[in-house]
């Protein structure tokens, strides 16, 4: 009998701990349905426009929620004045994009709702507009590119440098042809440090390079660059220097600046101030500093180089890299 109750309590036990679970689940499923009821409405009205301000019909646009409980990403296309609205839910921020890959724009976002987006202050159904501006795709055609990271081979001697190839000229490398040479010194500093210094020169007339900042193109692409290099017979610059300072404490201040990319125009044949023959490219996104600052300087960017005399296209097509040692993927932030 005394067996018999102690089953009916253990039953019983077991009984209760079981309701109690269905219950707390019950309730946590319930009380996570309204978690996810919390996260505000957003609405978002886009105008997309070209480079030249006028609307783009037609095209998709794609819109991104951010937070917890946001929903999945939102798509339609543009209207004829160049409008879509989106909608979602966010608790942290809203983008959209459009462009891309397979498109005949480059890929442009914007934050249209850029971040902390409070429901007890902006509400529950919060609106955002904006502007985004594509740029096209006009020509990308194949270009040498690679990724460098250069240590010179000594201190305060200059080495030519061959871009179609990659590599230093003999007997450092394989080049064939020196198109720019680069020079790395290094000095004391009056502070008890040092300053590491990186430059580079051109070996022709008229050749050189000029420095163009990201910021002087449209901030929404990933397409920072002009389509075509300057024509103009003085535009480049034919020694560019680069400093880094190191410090006792370990302080480094440098005068490089990696939104800061660079055009250069180099094999120039020129003729009655005229330039007959001539090769383009660019460094992208710009030059930083490597190595020691006492022994052997280096430096780091990606260069893209077009091979065909005398043209000026800056348009890189990625699946196309004309150095076989080359990377095969692009990322677009190093400006295709």
């Amino acid at each position: 009998m005394k067996q018999k109750n102690n089953m009916w309590k253990l039953n019983r036990m077991a009984l209760a701990l079981g309701t109690m679970v269905v219950t707390a689940l019950s309730l946590t499923a319930q009380n996570q349905d309204a978690d996810e009821g919390r996260a505000p409405e957003i609405t978002l009205d886009v105008v997309v426009k070209n480079e030249q301000g006028e609307p783009l019909a037609g095209v998709e646009v794609r819109a991104y929620f951010s937070g917890p409980f946001a929903s999945g990403p939102d798509k339609a296309e543009t209207d004829n004045d160049g409008r879509v609205t989106l909608r979602g839910k966010a608790t942290l921020r809203a983008s959209v994009s459009s462009g891309g890959k397979d498109s005949k724009w480059y890929r442009s976002s914007s934050a249209i709702i850029p971040g902390g987006i409070d429901p007890d202050k902006d509400g529950w159904e919060i609106k955002g507009e904006g502007t985004l501006v594509l740029r096209e795709k006009k020509n990308p055609v194949p270009l040498v590119a690679r990724r460098m990271n250069l240590k010179l081979p000594s201190i305060g001697s200059e080495y030519g440098f061959d871009l179609e190839v990659g590599d230093w000229m003999p007997p450092h490398g394989t080049g064939e042809k020196a198109m720019m040479f680069f020079r790395g010194d290094i000095k004391n500093d009056e502070r008890g440090g040092s300053v590491q210094r990186i430059s580079v020169s051109f070996p022709n007339e008229k050749d050189g390079s000029y420095a163009y900042k990201s910021s002087e193109s449209v901030m929404q692409s990933t397409y920072k660059w002009p389509y075509m290099a300057s024509d103009d017979l003085n535009a480049y610059e034919t020694r560019k220097v680069w400093e880094r300072s190191k410090l006792p404490e370990e302080a480094v201040q440098k005068s490089w600046d990696l939104s800061e990319g660079y055009i250069f125009r180099i094999n120039t044949v020129v003729k009655n101030k005229k330039i007959i023959s001539a090769n383009y490219g660019k460094i992208s996104p710009g030059v930083e500093l490597v190595g020691s600052s006492t022994k052997r300087p280096g430096c780091k960017f990606v260069y893209f180089y077009n091979p065909t005399p005398n043209d000026r296209n800056l348009e890189f097509d990625p699946d196309k890299n004309l150095a076989k040692d080359g990377p095969r993927v692009w990322m677009e932030q190093f400006g295709l």
